[in-house]
């Protein structure tokens, strides 16, 4: 059979032509362009290190038995890498192993050291033409099977378990496949998605909780299979805080729930006075970036808050809080909110006792002095559902309330 092949370096060739030279050429005396540039990949590694393309041309001769190809690397290529590398051009191919290898290439103004060049003559290809794109490849034979996947360890989680193994730095592997059985079943290898080389983890999600999976992971190349790590065994589970411990109950009497970070900037015509967030154009910050959560629904209406702040004047005692909603009337909103209670920080303020001042705004008095940057507390709430709590349990969901004696 075949011995399998992998690559070891893929590029593409944007030739220069120039006189008798067709392709690229990094050293003086030159006119072609340099590797760097016509190469979309100028370098491979192999065996642990790495060449990068010095020249790789030919002789654009009208006379194809003079059409010879020459290559010159940064450094020296031992003779146990020359004997595992293929050159592919196009359709054609040559064992770098039967190149003439030399240190004196054509251009004898510059000459790299012996062991970098080579020639391969009567070629049989070309004459390459100025801008033609050439296709080309360097493979190794590949007569090992990747490695035993070590390290292979599976963690559960909820509905999912998380794979993991060692990376074996091995470049011929061209994915990962997964073996996965859970009781009853025998299980069938898949591929793991997007893997390669560098693979070292995957996720198998859509798990049963509280069944009990058997995995192993393998490593393929081009040649077949490797060989099968050991075995991992996991059991997905819900976390523990919904699995141990008593259940936490959830209040349901929140309507709206916020954290206001207090912006001090001066709001037009009021300079120092006020404290909070303002709608767009006044000098505040907006309260959509002021707010985490800027608005609310309730019963059928969407409220989106545009103005939350406080007046604090030195010069006079008093002190309110305003709120409005954007494109709300305040009279209507106080109408439709009244049962509710707004409490900012420790203050409990009855939306019913708010009044509605000139420019449409809820006002209640109200000083809580704070300052710059400081992180507020906000909630709208329903006391007529009196401490409502849910509780989560096993398939069920379990309701609290207070009782009103």
């Amino acid at each position: 059979a075949q011995t399998p092949t992998y690559d070891v370096w893929t590029a593409t060739l944007f030739v220069d032509s120039h006189v008798w030279y067709a392709g690229c050429h990094d050293f003086t005396g030159r006119l072609n362009d340099t590797c760097s540039r016509a190469l979309s990949d100028d370098s491979f590694t192999y065996g642990g290190s790495t060449y990068s393309f010095k020249t790789f041309y030919i002789e654009n001769d009208i006379r194809p038995h003079h059409r010879a190809l020459h290559v010159t690397f940064d450094k020296a290529i031992p003779a146990d890498v020359r004997n595992a590398l293929t050159l592919h051009v196009g359709s054609t191919s040559f064992a770098l192993s039967r190149a003439s290898w030399t240190s004196w290439p054509p251009n004898p103004r510059s000459l790299p050291p012996s062991g970098t060049y080579f020639s391969i003559k009567n070629a049989g290809f070309g004459p390459w033409r100025d801008e033609q794109t050439v296709s080309l490849r360097l493979t190794a034979a590949d007569t090992a099977r990747p490695a035993k996947p070590s390290g292979f360890s599976a963690t559960p989680g909820n509905g999912r378990v998380k794979l993991t193994w060692d990376n074996p730095d091995d470049p011929t592997i061209t994915k990962y496949q997964v073996h996965m059985e859970k009781p009853g079943t025998t299980g069938t290898w898949q591929d793991v998605p997007g893997s390669g080389p560098g693979t070292a983890s995957h996720t198998v999600t859509g798990l049963q909780n509280g069944a009990a999976y058997t995995f192993r992971v393998r490593a393929v190349d081009n040649g077949g299979n490797g060989e099968t790590s050991n075995v991992g065994r996991a059991t997905p589970r819900l976390p523990a805080s919904r699995t141990q411990g008593p259940a936490q109950a959830t209040r349901l009497d929140g309507i709206w729930s916020a954290t206001l970070t207090v912006d001090l900037s001066p709001l037009s015509g009021l300079p120092n006075y006020v404290r909070g967030c303002g709608r767009p154009g006044v000098g505040q910050t907006n309260c959509s970036s002021a707010l985490t959560n800027g608005g609310f629904t309730y019963r059928g209406t969407r409220y989106v808050v545009d103005t939350f702040y406080y007046l604090h004047r030195s010069s006079s005692s008093r002190r309110e809080l305003f709120l409005r909603f954007a494109g709300l009337s305040s009279a209507a909103a106080k109408a439709a909110l009244g049962s509710l209670t707004l409490n900012v920080g420790d203050r409990e303020l009855a939306v019913s006792a708010a009044r509605v001042d000139s420019s449409n705004r809820l006002v209640w008095p109200f000083d809580p002095n704070w300052s710059q940057g400081q992180r507020v507390s906000v909630r709208l709430t329903n006391p007529s559902a009196s401490g409502l709590r849910a509780t989560p349990g096993d398939g069920q969901v379990a309701l609290q309330w207070d009782n009103p004696n």
